[in-house]
C-alpha cells in the first residue's frame, strides 16, 4: 500500500510540474484545481446564487460540470437563465463570492497544500 502511495504521490507531482510554464525566469502555475481545490467554493458560490435569486438549485454534479464555462453561460445552461437573467446571476455571484472571501480562503488553504508543497519541492530540487 505504501508504494502505490508514493507511486501516486510522484505521478501527481510530475503532473503538476508538467502544467508549468517558465517565463521571463519565473514559473507559472495553473492555480484552480492544480495549487488549489476550488471547486467546493465554486459550487457554494453557485447554489447561493441560484437561492438569492429564488430559483431552483441545480444538482451539485451538474454545477461541476459547469466549472471552466463563462459563468453566464454556465447559468443559462444550469437554470435556464435569458441573457439579462444571466447577467443579473452573474452579478450576483461576483457579490456573493467577494463576501465569502474569506471562507474561499479557507476552502483553497484546505485543498491540495501537501501537493503543491510537495511539487514546489520538486521544482526547487530540480531547480526549475
Amino acid at each position: 500500500m505504501q508504494n502505490s502511495t508514493i507511486s501516486s504521490s510522484a505521478a501527481t507531482t510530475r503532473i503538476v510540474l508538467a502544467q508549468c510554464r517558465t517565463h521571463e525566469g519565473g514559473i507559472l502555475f495553473d492555480f484552480d484545481g492544480t495549487l488549489a481545490n476550488t471547486t467546493p467554493g465554486i459550487v457554494a458560490t453557485l447554489r447561493a446564487s441560484f437561492e438569492a435569486m429564488g430559483r431552483p438549485v441545480p444538482a451539485e454534479d451538474a454545477m461541476v460540470k459547469s466549472i471552466g464555462l463563462p459563468l453566464n453561460q454556465a447559468f443559462c445552461r444550469l437554470g435556464e437563465f435569458s441573457k439579462e437573467e444571466a447577467a443579473t446571476a452573474v452579478s450576483t455571484y461576483a457579490e456573493l463570492f467577494h463576501d465569502s472571501r474569506d471562507s474561499h480562503h479557507r476552502v483553497v488553504s484546505q485543498g491540495k497544500r501537501p501537493r503543491w508543497s510537495s511539487s514546489m519541492s520538486k521544482a526547487s530540487e530540480w531547480r526549475l
